[in-house]
């Protein structure tokens, strides 16, 4: 009775901080309502010009999974996901589940190993910017039995996230 008892307290403090950390997130990511309509294309790379650079935000766990917040040196900035879903099976079924909300595919690839084996798929979509609970362009991927999503403020900023981090 004991044991159940503590597991039961370590699982809802594991909630409160979840559900805390999720809050945290949205509150500072709505804070500036003209900050998530801006669209900030990056400038053309000439041959003197510094590579973009990226720094780390906020970061935190959540009940399903992990995410960090990425800034770029030209004041670009994206919400990185970190979902485990136990299978490779579920992990295709969450994607497949948040794609239902995009507006297009930009594009679609599979996620191959080294030794060329298929582990995953890889998509670019865009979404509605209205939308209360995603941004308006997403890079969303799988590697077994994880699923990754990055959300941007717009479809230029995650391609040049993808070309910075080979995604």
């Amino acid at each position: 009775m004991r044991r159940l008892t503590l597991r039961l307290i370590v699982a809802l403090l594991a909630f409160i901080v979840g559900v805390a950390a999720v809050s945290l997130w949205f509150v500072l990511r709505r804070s500036n309502p003209e900050g998530n309509k801006l669209k900030v294309t990056a400038p053309a790379q000439t041959p003197n010009k510094q590579a973009r650079t990226y720094t780390r935000g906020p970061a935190g766990l959540a009940t399903t999974g992990s995410f960090i917040t990425l800034n770029s040196s030209d004041g670009m900035s994206f919400t990185k996901w970190s979902v485990y879903c136990r299978t490779a099976r579920l992990a295709q079924r969450e994607l497949q589940k948040r794609l239902r909300k995009a507006t297009e595919i930009v594009s679609r690839e599979a996620v191959l190993d080294e030794g060329g084996q298929r582990i995953g798929e890889k998509i670019v979509a865009s979404f509605s910017p209205n939308g209360p609970d995603i941004s308006p362009a997403t890079l969303i991927w799988t590697e077994n039995e994880e699923l990754f999503q990055v959300e941007g403020s717009s479809l230029q900023n995650i391609l040049e996230y993808r070309k910075d981090f080979n995604r």
